[in-house]
């Protein structure tokens, strides 16, 4: 084989198409027992489920347009969400016909002057949660309305026990077009998106229930490429240094091997205020992974604390790692592992962790 692609799923399954039409030999292989990863649809009864959430495919791009069309016909499905609050109906994302139903307000000028009224009345300097800091955002009729309810929901705990950097912006459109995307062009294949995949894949051999990271010994000399499992792979120990180089705080050779009494997914989230200047953990959380990322994803995020919105915005200012890595920056993290979803914990002054919540 020229290639071995890790993952059926939409990035594999157009290099391979690709690959193909270089005359390349690939070998595809998925740890699941189906193509297409989290695209994945199966039909039921004449409707395609879309098995891992709903996905709408969208672009701006005429030639990336142009190119799954090759594959699949698509609806003109157009994402215009609603959002129900006793009885109500509200377009999503938030625009003119939101403000319209709330206020009665018709132009973007009225409607940005009652929201930056609530804001005004509301405001919090330093926001401690996600509701301070969403009330910040949008005022207080958007948020408890069309905000509290659903993120409480998702995160199975009050909006005033989560942290404040949840939502960095809520996005706030002044015009009547209810649009979710900005993008040209959008749709959902006509049959779904597993018959798309199959068709990029006509002609290269695939191996399904196969692990890359279980077997990959055996399969190390065939050059991996590697799809949407990649922070999985990138995070195991041996492939640290093939991230682009940062001057890490500690030296490898000093790692040791912390994490003894952990029978749980080995990879975590973390700030470079940590790995790269060496600060102790301020504050961490954990998270539900995302389904499909249970079994390489241990949910934990890790911040020194000091992180603002523009260091955080910069996606090289954070990565993901093993969490046997952490625990070497910080060994005062490792009874706090065990600790369930949802938890969000700070760092005292005198050094000990404590939940945090509203206060």
């Amino acid at each position: 084989y020229d290639y071995l692609i890790a993952g059926a799923g939409l990035f594999g399954a157009v290099f391979a198409q690709e690959a193909k039409k270089a005359g390349k030999k690939c070998l595809v292989i998925d740890k699941r027992e189906h193509i297409a990863g989290n695209i994945y649809t199966r039909e039921v009864e004449g409707i395609q489920v879309h098995e891992y959430g709903a996905h709408i495919f969208h672009t701006s791009s005429r030639e990336v347009w142009e190119y799954v069309n090759k594959f699949a016909e698509f609806n003109r499905y157009t994402n215009a969400p609603v959002a129900n609050y006793k009885g109500e109906i509200y377009n999503m994302p938030f625009n003119m016909n939101t403000f319209h139903k709330l206020w009665g307000v018709v132009t973007p000028q009225e409607a940005k002057a009652k929201i930056e009224e609530q804001k005004r009345a509301h405001a919090v300097e330093h926001p401690k949660n996600l509701e301070e800091q969403a009330i910040n955002l949008v005022g207080t009729d958007v948020y408890t309305r069309l905000v509290k309810g659903y993120t409480e929901k998702q995160w199975g705990r009050r909006a005033a026990e989560l942290p404040a950097f949840i939502i960095k912006r809520l996005p706030v459109r002044f015009t009547y077009d209810n649009n979710y995307f900005n993008d040209n062009y959008q749709g959902i294949p006509i049959g779904g998106y597993t018959g798309m995949i199959e068709r990029m894949l006509e002609g290269t051999e695939v191996r399904l229930q196969e692990n890359f990271l279980e077997k990959r010994e055996y399969y190390q000399d065939m050059a991996a490429v590697i799809d949407g499992r990649f922070a999985e792979w990138r995070a195991l120990p041996e492939n640290q240094a093939q991230k682009p180089v940062k001057p890490m705080a500690i030296k490898p050779e000093d790692i040791k091997m912390l994490l003894t009494d952990w029978d749980g997914p080995t990879t975590c989230f973390a700030s470079d205020r940590i790995v790269v200047d060496g600060c102790k953990v301020g504050e961490c959380y954990r998270l539900q992974p995302d389904l499909g990322n249970e079994g390489w994803d241990s949910g934990w995020h890790f911040f020194a604390g000091d992180e603002d919105e523009e260091y955080l915005d910069d996606s090289r200012h954070c990565d993901f790692y093993d969490l046997n890595l952490l625990c070497n920056y910080d060994p005062d993290i490792l009874p706090l592992l065990k600790k369930p979803y949802g938890t969000w914990l700070g760092r005292d002054e005198d050094g000990a962790f404590r939940e945090l919540e509203d206060e």
